[in-house]
């Protein structure tokens, strides 16, 4: 796909969350980051596989924009269970999403709790990576004003300055050339649900500015994907629809290859390279604050 030299500068982030987690999703990560288009990936440190494993990517994939993937919702912390008895249920593991939003909506949640185990995270990736280039969460978790709050706050302290924003920017990569609000509209149409996370995104800007952090301009969403056993050429040509429809900045697309069914092949595909035409990879250690 040629240039165009009329189109307005963009610039794409590609994402791979959930380093960690397993090591399936580990290998999946370093394959796509060495084979493929991935050139950011997020670690969940608490998990059991993020310790060896992310100072060997870092050996493999010396360029690769390495973050925190703040996990409040699964497994166990690094902090002591009796220190935030607030995240934790009985067995001193996290509670899961839904029962953690309850805690957060009733304000059940501590936000020295939140504090302590977040600095822990970040803490404990300090000292496994040459540099935290960013933090994200895991199920977005840091959409919620509390906890971003907390994690700008703790990550200023520790000298980590980006964040990825959970504002986005609803691209159809089926439907010809229609402007982004009326795609956003659609998804609203869909999902009335989401009409309240309009307000958190404005909430995110205001914290953003106040810590003095940087994010891209948007998530890139939806996320054209493979169906399950599905030809990867339909994706393909799907995400070569998307670049072409993104206009001037700087965007991200997050990935879980390992995870979910054929994100892998998608990621480490030649043709998907070829279809980005004058869209830009970037990482976040590229972003400038």
């Amino acid at each position: 796909m040629a240039p165009d030299p009329a189109r307005p500068y963009t610039q794409l982030i590609i994402t791979a969350d959930d380093f960690g987690s397993s090591p399936e999703v580990n290998e999946a990560i370093r394959r796509c980051a060495t084979l493929g288009i991935v050139t950011s990936t997020s670690v969940m440190v608490n998990m059991p596989y993020a310790d060896e494993d992310v100072k060997n990517l870092q050996t493999v994939c010396p360029n690769l924009s390495i973050g925190l993937h703040l996990n409040l919702t699964s497994g166990r912390p690094l902090s002591a269970p009796g220190e935030i008895p607030s995240l934790v249920d009985r067995d001193g593991n996290f509670f899961d999403g839904s029962a953690f939003e309850r805690g957060l909506l009733s304000g059940r949640v501590d936000r020295r709790h939140l504090q302590r185990e977040i600095d822990a995270q970040l803490a404990a990736l300090q000292e496994r990576v040459e540099r935290i280039t960013h933090v994200d969460s895991h199920k977005h978790i840091h959409r919620y004003p509390p906890v971003l709050a907390v994690l700008l706050s703790t990550g200023q302290h520790r000298g980590v300055t980006k964040v990825r924003t959970n504002h986005r920017r609803y691209i159809s990569s089926t439907v010809t050339a229609v402007a982004g609000w009326q795609n956003l509209g659609r998804h609203l149409l869909r999902s009335p649900a989401s009409i309240p996370g309009i307000g958190l995104k404005l909430m995110q800007q205001w914290f953003i500015r106040k810590y003095a952090f940087t994010s891209p301009d948007a998530l890139v969403t939806p996320i054209p994907r493979i169906p399950p056993g599905g030809d990867v050429t339909n994706a393909l040509d799907a995400w070569a629809r998307t670049f072409t429809r993104l206009p001037g900045g700087i965007f991200e697309a997050n990935f879980h290859p390992g995870g979910v069914a054929g994100e892998e092949e998608l990621l480490c595909h030649p043709r998907l390279r070829e279809q980005l035409g004058d869209v830009r990879l970037i990482g976040y250690r590229d972003l400038k604050n």
